[in-house]
């Protein structure tokens, strides 16, 4: 899969442009934006250059707040940038500047639309369980024509958890009536695939330039790896497997970022 640095450090600016705005308007300390800024970027080139004063146990903060709802991260700002300010009016604010970026500009993987519409072909139901909010996963999904393939759309915040839990995709396999097992769980983020994993769901790794540090950990954790999406062979001999092991009602359940 082509990786187009431009585009990866566009989507980059876009959150911390978001999460920047809301800093401000809370009145957190230039200072402490100025910080966050230059740990956030060194992570996004892949440096060590983070300071012990901002550095946690799990990585920066950007890193944790990525593993958040939404809400989720709106409360981590606010308890520990602006306490006296209100979780939902910060959330707010974060929606508005990201919601702007998938209704414009958020781009799919390179073969991700030819393997939606061979799953579509397979007859293959495909659910999207996403971490982004609702809203902006249906804007992106309509303006690149590939809602029609997703049965449905569910999301961390409206299930009350973010990936650390398996709720999402838990849920996506409830409204399809079949068991974790008989459904993959395509991620690119580690912590997430290895939270489907734990809970029982075959697992699809997809390469990712922005986790390229963790891309040997999630080949491993895997069931199946894919350095690209283009022409995935692997994958249909996975399904494969899993048809000619009796599973008969297979479901792809796709998570988008």
């Amino acid at each position: 899969m082509a990786y187009n640095h431009g585009r990866e450090d566009k989507k980059w600016r876009i959150w911390k442009e978001a999460e920047e705005k809301v800093l401000r308007e809370h009145g957190v300390d230039e200072a402490v934006i100025e910080q966050i800024r230059m740990e956030d970027r060194a992570d996004f080139n892949s440096k060590i250059l983070v300071s012990e004063r901002e550095k946690m146990a799990d990585g920066t903060v950007r890193q944790r707040m990525l593993m958040m709802t939404v809400e989720e991260g709106a409360e981590y700002i606010r308890s520990h940038y602006a306490p006296e300010e209100d979780t939902e009016e910060i959330t707010r604010g974060v929606l508005a500047i990201v919601e702007e970026f998938y209704c414009f500009e958020v781009l799919l993987k390179e073969g991700t639309e030819e393997l939606l519409h061979e799953l579509w072909k397979r007859r293959i139901p495909i659910t999207a369980a996403t971490s982004s909010e609702r809203s902006c996963v249906e804007a992106a999904f309509e303006r690149l024509g590939v809602r029609k393939y997703f049965k449905a759309i569910f999301t961390c915040s409206e299930v009350g958890a973010g990936k650390t839990k398996p709720f999402v995709y838990q849920r996506a396999t409830e409204y399809l009536g079949i068991e974790p097992e008989e459904a993959c769980v395509f991620e690119d983020a580690l912590y997430a695939l290895e939270t489907a994993k734990k809970a029982g769901f075959r697992t699809v790794g997809i390469y990712d330039e922005a986790g390229k540090g963790e891309q040997a950990m999630l080949e491993r954790q895997a069931d199946i790896y894919l350095p690209e999406l283009v022409k995935p062979q692997s994958f249909w001999d996975f399904v494969s497997d899993m048809e000619r092991d009796g599973e008969n009602e297979n479901s792809i359940d796709n998570s988008g970022k």
